[in-house]
């Protein structure tokens, strides 16, 4: 199963994918233009109220009336999950899944490309998104996640994707059109198409319904430098969770610094070092210390081509939460040491390329919604052009055990920071103290 990413004549870059056993057709436009491309100096929230906007008035539909009535004409019905869209801090969204191809790729082409911004359009939803940004704001550990995440990546992560109240009052037309103008380019888009209709009909229909909106081609990137994302906060964080019941576990984690991939090999073998150390923290903290129940790894990647050139941030984590001083002790020591000596298993590193090998040539049977959502999250399409089932597995059986083990070890040598958070202020300050002295690696 091989596309390549092709670019249309109105600079959209496209993919195209055809089954001819597939019955149903899935259109998915990605915008790259998130919370963090907002401007800074105005209100948080304008990219997810943008996201919000798009419904409620577009070319060929004036309002959120006449979009429902169409979809519901063509089995595109909200309820059922065959339309919608999603904002987050590096991009937004918009998809359709449905039978017929034509209407699918109407409603993403009007959503996506078409909003009107009439004043009836901007305000209709504006007490839904307040009520929205009221549940965020209102969910009881908010603050001590804030004071996590700036421990960790400083102040730009911990902006709201939905804004404050304040913020969504103040959003306008004036703010949506800059933000539209500036990050709504046809340069910036990516459009994946999976239909049991063949490719040459899905590029025609692709053509013609987006050359008839009027969208800048090219831009410029924003230039969001992350330098915020320093080592600047290395060491042992503490934070005392004063809502938390007495009973509570205390969370530990243990961060490391990754450095970005740079071709699609250095993907697969993070993603296989990631599932490694994810199924050795479990395998250790729950099997064989019984400390807790819940113990994982989980990576993070910031990388964003409407960002200035080069930046990229990698992260990795593994935690748990156990209960008492004594065992976040001996938590934390194994975090650090048995797991990664578990994670660095030849059986196990062995079994997870196995698999992963396996996992792409299962996509082969895949739905097309599946289809179109691995395409845009695909290594292979950012770090090559191209979206391929046969190379992704040809990759991953070229990558050696040795290789992951390295890795490993390598990533895991010095952890960047140590967190804990639980809800006994005394124990988080003598443990603080402790880690501080007794762990082997951590930098100041």
């Amino acid at each position: 199963m091989r596309a390549n990413i092709e670019t249309l004549d109105n600079g959209i870059d496209a993919v195209f994918m055809h089954r001819p056993h597939w019955q149903t057709s899935s259109v998915y436009l990605r915008v790259n233009a998130g919370g963090l491309h907002e401007d800074r100096s105005g209100p948080q929230g304008v990219a997810h109220y943008f996201e919000h906007v798009t419904f409620q008035g577009s070319r060929d539909f004036s309002d959120y009336t006449a979009l429902n009535e169409f979809c519901d004409n063509h089995f595109i019905d909200y309820s059922s999950g065959k339309r919608n869209a999603g904002t987050g801090i590096l991009d937004t969204t918009y998809f359709v899944n449905t039978y017929d191809l034509e209407p699918a790729m109407l409603v993403v082409a009007n959503l996506a490309l078409g909003p009107t911004l009439t004043d009836k359009a901007i305000d209709n939803d504006r007490d839904g998104i307040i009520s929205e940004a009221r549940g965020v704001l209102t969910q009881p550990n908010r603050e001590l996640a804030v004071q996590k995440i700036k421990a960790v990546y400083g102040d730009e992560l911990n902006r709201l994707i939905v804004g404050t109240p304040e913020d969504v009052r103040m959003i306008d037309e004036k703010i949506l059109r800059a933000f539209h103008e500036r990050h709504y380019r046809t340069d910036n888009m990516l459009l994946v198409i999976c239909s049991g209709e063949d490719e040459e009909t899905q590029r025609k229909l692709a053509s013609e319904i987006t050359s008839g909106f009027d969208l800048a081609k090219v831009g410029e990137a924003t230039e969001i430098h992350l330098d915020w994302l320093t080592r600047e906060n290395d060491g042992v964080h503490v934070f005392h969770d004063e809502r938390a019941n007495p009973e509570s576990e205390t969370e530990v984690a243990i961060l490391y610094s990754v450095e970005p991939p740079k071709s699609l090999r250095d993907v697969y073998i993070r993603n296989i070092a990631t599932m490694a150390l994810n199924g050795a923290t479990h395998a250790v903290i729950r099997d064989q210390l019984g400390l807790s129940y819940s113990a994982s790894a989980t990576p993070l990647s910031i990388i964003n081509r409407n960002f200035g050139a080069g930046q990229k941030y990698e992260s990795l984590t593994t935690m748990t939460k156990v209960f008492g001083l004594e065992n976040i002790k001996i938590a934390t020591q194994a975090l650090i040491s048995s797991v990664v000596d578990t994670a660095t298993s030849e059986d196990r590193i062995g079994r997870i390329l196995q698999s992963s090998a396996l996992q792409i040539r299962d996509e082969e049977q895949a739905a097309p919604s599946v289809i179109a959502s691995n395409i845009l999250s695909s290594p292979s399409v950012e770090a090559e052009g191209y979206y391929d089932t046969r190379k992704s597995q040809q990759v991953i059986e070229s990558i050696s055990v040795d290789e992951i083990q390295y890795y490993i070890r390598e990533i895991t040598d010095a952890p960047s920071q140590i967190h804990a958070t639980g809800p006994d202020a005394n124990q988080l300050k003598e443990y603080k103290e402790w880690a501080s002295n007794e762990v082997d690696g951590i930098s100041y």
